[in-house]
Parts: C-alpha cells; structure tokens; sequence
C-alpha cells in the first residue's frame, strides 16, 4: 500500500517510564548495631585557634635551629600527651612568623577574655566605646543589677552619642550582640534564691554582735532552729520509662516543720510539725500528744511558722 506524501503519520505517546539503573547501596545501618571505638582519621586541616599559635611560637622560639617543614611535621605528628597534632602549611608558618604578624597575634591574647579560643580575629570598630560598655556591665553586676540585650544596645546608643561617635563608625541593630557575649564570656542565666538582696555590711556587722553573745554561753547551750518545707503528697519528677511521658500537674499541699539542734550535736529536739488543719485524716481522729511516740503538731490556715508556735 501505497502512502502519498500528504498524509500525516502521528506518534503517539506512552506513559511507560525508562528503565532506571541500578545502583548498589552500601550496608543498611540499623540502631541495634554494636558500637565501635573505631574512629575516622582526620585528613583534612582545620583553622588554628590563636592559643594553638602561641603554642607554635614559643615552640619555634625555644627552638631556632630548626626548620620550618621539621616544626609543621612536629605538629603533625605530636601525641596526644603532648597536646595532641596541629595540622598546618609551611605557608602558613611562614606568614605567622613575620614580625608584624607575631606581634598581631599576641596582641589579640590580650584584647578580651575570649580571645584564645577563637580562630579569627575579632574586629572592633571602636575599642573605647566596647572598653566603656564592659565597664558598665561589670559594674552592673558589682551591685546586683540584671542587663539584658535592649539595655546592651540603649547603652552602647548612649555611649556613643557621649563620645560623639560619627554615623557611619556607630553599630545600629543587634547584631553584634552575639560576639560580644561570646568574646566578653555572657551568656543568659537563671537567679535563683534571693541572696542579691542580703547587705553583707550589715551581715557581717551582726555577725561580730552575735559572736559576743554566744562567748558568754557554753556550745551545748547554744540551740539553732531552722523550718524547711515537706511535700508529702508531691509525686517524684523523674523514674523509669519505656519511652518519654508527659508531665503531671504538681500537688502544692505543704508541712511546715522545725528543727532544733545544739552547736554540739548532743541534744536535739524532735521534729516539730505545723499543718492547715487540727487533726488531719491520717491522725485517725487521735490526738498528735497521745500519739506513741507523742508527735509534736500545730496547726494554723497558712501552716506557717509564727511567734506565738516558736516561743511555746
């Protein structure tokens, strides 16, 4: 059969995919394989911290006959007892060992508490505003005072405007933040308790007054007291577990109790304690005096200890 050439052959298209190629998969890693103490050897070189250059310094320094490829390989190939290896060029060591440069890096040692630690020098456009903002914060903390970030960038604004620092040499925004709390060591901690608040003058100075009213009294005469709190119906915040739990409302119902001991140890009075209610449900409908052994229980709304409980 003939086909003229007017006529128009179609191609019809399939959705068969192509025939992918195979490739092999390395082991499967399961969770339950053993582990191994093997580890990977390092060949790749990592940057330097600026203590580990004043190690190769004073290590060239205590050694001058030796030569550059001798001290990199020396580096390479030190213990661990001795410090463990330093991989570097002898490029590098050459660059480090010109006289502008040593004296760089031994100036940066000293710039912040920080500086050994880090691997690049750290760039201060102006060191006079940072010197006076350090100084804030230290003084800050000698009297208690907590800082935050926002109160970082208000008193840097202010510094600035007082040392009639130009626009375009002023740090806008907040981030420089971060390497300033890494270089000067700050980071976000908790208070906890309330001795911020405690006059050490006036500690000390009633200190010394107790001192001499306790001389005129033998030490197994001297008594101290001291009330703590006891939750007995609070549940423990950690166990064991299968997998992760939630955590659970935490119950708030709070004993009161005293403790009273001598300075010698040798007499000690027993537990005091103090409750919200006259005779609890565990009590058995009892009295706490006829218990055996006798319990010593007082009870008020906020089981608190108060002056009328401690002078019986």
């Amino acid at each position: 059969m003939a086909i003229s050439s007017s006529t128009k052959v179609r191609t019809v298209r399939t959705n068969q995919k192509k025939p992918t190629k195979f490739k092999p998969q390395g082991p499967h890693k399961s969770n339950n394989q053993p582990r191994t103490s093997a580890k990977p050897t390092q060949t790749r070189r990592e940057n330097l911290t600026l203590f580990d250059w004043l190690q190769v310094l004073d290590y060239v320094d205590d050694h001058p006959d030796l030569t550059q490829p001798q001290i990199v390989r020396y580096f390479e190939t030190r213990s661990d007892n001795e410090g463990g290896s330093l991989k570097f060029s002898q490029g590098t060591l050459s660059k480090k060992l010109k006289p502008e440069a040593k004296e760089e890096l031994r100036q940066c040692a000293q710039s912040h508490p920080d500086a050994l630690s880090g691997k690049r020098a750290r760039i201060v456009t102006r060191p006079d505003v940072e010197k006076c903002l350090i100084l804030w914060v230290e003084d800050m903390e000698c009297r208690g005072e907590t800082v935050s970030g926002p109160m970082l960038v208000e008193k840097r604004r202010r510094i600035e405007e007082m040392l009639e620092v130009p626009d375009e040499q002023r740090l806008t925004g907040t981030g420089w933040i971060t390497s300033f709390k890494k270089a000067y060591q700050m980071r976000e901690r908790c208070r906890h308790g309330e001795a911020g608040s405690v006059d050490l003058r006036a500690v000390e100075k009633e200190r010394q007054h107790l001192h001499k009213v306790l001389a005129k009294f033998k030490p197994e005469d001297r008594w101290n007291g001291d009330e703590t709190s006891f939750f007995p119906s609070l549940a423990p915040d950690r166990g064991l577990c299968m997998k992760q739990l939630p955590g659970k409302k935490k119950s708030k119902f709070r004993i009161s109790v005293l403790v009273l001991t001598n300075a010698t140890g040798t007499e000690k009075r027993k537990l005091l304690f103090i409750g919200r209610f006259r005779r609890p449900r565990c009590f058995n409908k009892k009295d706490p005096a006829r218990m055996r052994p006798p319990l010593e229980y007082r009870f008020n709304k906020k089981a608190w200890m108060t002056g009328v409980i401690f002078e019986e």
